[in-house]
């Protein structure tokens, strides 16, 4: 297969010789005595996703064919729409990022351009393969037939990652003045979209008959809303490219009409393949320039003489805070960067968390209701759009660790900024809910005050794992996909704990209430949200104190090999 995929044998070997290193590299770091705790979680973690594999093939209902085909369809169209948002919200600097080893090992090598796209696609083409098999073997009670079922996985799966590349290319090698009229665009048709499906849940009557709060029911209504939009015609020119690998994994027999759904999946996917070539040499010299804009050099060259000239000797006013301050302002300067994207990209979490707004209820329900919705976004969608910590700082973490700064000041400096934006979009949505729905202030004061260690917790977890095993952002192949399962799961289970602790505190204020040194709270309410509070503000110290222990222990020699 190597040979098909790889017809140049350096690059071949290359392949083999640096999946061999990764899979050592791997190994010997988990043994590692000064990874301990990431050795033992890398151990607990697969045998729990094992279980929960093994439960949800075996144990769980067979779901019916129209609800299974609805559901590739839906997932591919969503991991679709997913990217292209995502590169319309923030314009990568590359469609396809090498690392500092390749560039020195391929890219200065005397290959092709095409056949170092064939090395990437490979690499992907692999990590494909586990996905796929992993995939076929959890749906497998939904499979007839359990071949042409992995066969119509992988090629969708392909095609998938080939379309994902195909418009990351086109995106980035677009002029400015064209890419933000794409981003306009793109924007705006979702938008739309959004509203139609948030205006028809709000106007439904399941969230009336629903048993759950509106701070549940309203996401489950508007989720259907966005299923149903399906059968428009945006929707089904979106599914459209899918039916081929539909109908090959949904397959209940062996025909003449399967073979031909088979050959035209793997077409579009070859052909797909090659217009990934093709564009990215039509969009070579164009994504070179947008990489050199990116880091625009000579403009901000250009910037600090024109303001020295204004203002000669004057910089920004930097608090110390015993090194934490410039490390944090530093983070500060990349958000003005992509500061039109953020709007974008938290302008999301704000509108949904807004919805209970617009449903007609109790001040204090609506608002707590808002409150509720404001924190599942903030664990949900905000640790992926605000990076602005270690994780974008791969090749910087040597740099960090050389600088005379105690650990914990590196860590403070690192969470600060997106705590802060965090922190300002929370301060923005409650507010807004407070003059829609006035509440006494005392209730929106302590919302606020449980949110922010909850932020501290939230972006802490992701840089305590981040640094445990740091890894570059746009790596591609078996390693990413290993480390976002088992990143999952570790987060799946830590928030099962805090969910079962957080019923068992409020189980026992209600019992504690008549204690009479404990009566002293008042209102057994009074007391559940005190210990709610020193709970997070413990968490939270204790995420920042773990994550200083692991960056003061990082070794630049041995965890940073690129």
């Amino acid at each position: 297969m190597l040979q098909i995929l790889l017809p140049q044998p350096a690059l071949r070997e290359m392949f083999v010789v640096r999946a061999r290193a990764r899979i050592r590299r791997m190994r010997k770091s988990l043994s590692s005595p000064r990874r301990l705790l990431l050795s033992s979680i890398a151990v607990v973690l697969p045998v729990v996703w094992v279980i929960n594999f093994s439960a949800s093939m075996f144990l769980r209902e067979r779901f019916s064919p129209d609800a299974f085909r609805t559901g590739v369809l839906l997932t591919g169209v969503g991991y679709f729409l997913w990217y292209v948002l995502k590169a319309c919200v923030i314009r990568p600097p590359a469609a396809i990022e090498w690392t500092p080893a390749e560039q020195s090992l391929m890219c200065g090598g005397p290959f092709r351009r095409s056949d170092l796209i064939r090395y990437r696609l490979t690499v992907i083409f692999m990590a494909t393969l586990l996905k796929a098999g992993f995939s076929s073997v959890m749906f497998l009670p939904e499979l007839s037939i359990g071949a042409t079922g992995f066969l119509g996985i992988l090629l969708g799966l392909a095609y998938l990652d080939l379309a994902r590349m195909s418009a990351e290319t086109v995106l980035c090698g677009l002029p400015d003045s064209a890419y933000r009229k794409v981003r306009i665009a793109v924007l705006a048709v979702v938008g739309a979209a959004a509203a139609t499906a948030a205006a028809s849940a709000l106007l439904s009557d399941a969230i009336e008959s629903s048993q759950l709060p509106v701070a549940l029911s309203l996401p489950m209504a508007f989720a259907r809303e966005v299923i149903s939009l399906r059968e428009t015609v945006l929707g089904q020119l979106l599914a459209a490219p899918l039916i081929p690998f539909v109908e090959v994994t949904t397959a209940t027999h062996l025909s003449w009409p399967l073979l031909g759904w088979l050959t035209l999946s793997l077409g579009i996917t070859c052909a797909l393949a090659v217009a990934v070539i093709r564009l990215d040499a039509l969009f070579e010299h164009r994504t070179a320039d947008a990489m050199r804009r990116s880091y625009a050099s000579i403009a901000a060259e250009r910037r600090v003489r024109r303001r020295c000239a204004v203002h000669p000797g004057r910089l920004p006013l930097v608090v110390r805070l015993r090194g934490a301050g410039p490390i944090a302002w530093r983070q500060w300067l990349g958000v003005r960067k992509y500061q039109t994207g953020l709007i974008v990209a938290l302008s999301v979490p704000a509108a949904l968390s807004c919805l209970p707004l617009v449903h007609k209820g109790e001040a204090i329900e609506t608002f707590l209701n808002v409150a509720g919705m404001l924190c599942l976004y903030s664990f949900l969608l905000l640790p992926a759009a605000l990076k602005f910590d270690f994780r974008r700082d791969y090749d910087r973490l040597p740099i960090l660790k050389s600088l005379p700064v105690r650990s914990l000041a590196v860590v403070v400096g690192q969470l600060a900024t997106p705590v802060l934006l965090t922190t300002l979009l929370q301060i923005f949505v409650l507010a807004i809910a407070y003059l829609v729905s006035p509440v006494p202030l005392v209730i929106a004061v302590n919302a606020l005050l449980m949110m922010i260690p909850l932020n501290v917790v939230i972006f802490g977890l992701d840089n305590l794992i981040y640094l445990m095993y740091p890894y570059r952002q746009s790596e591609e192949g078996l390693q990413p996909f290993i480390r976002a399962t088992l990143t999952f799961t570790a987060k799946g289970l830590l928030f099962g704990m805090a969910i079962a602790v957080v019923y068992v505190w409020a189980i026992s204020c209600r019992r504690l209430h008549d204690v009479p040194l404990l009566s002293l709270f008042g209102d057994h309410r009074i007391l559940f949200a005190a210990g709610l509070w020193v709970m997070m503000v413990s968490s939270a110290a204790v995420l920042t104190l773990l994550s200083a222990r692991v960056f003061d222990r990082f070794d630049p020699s041995i965890d940073h090999l690129t």
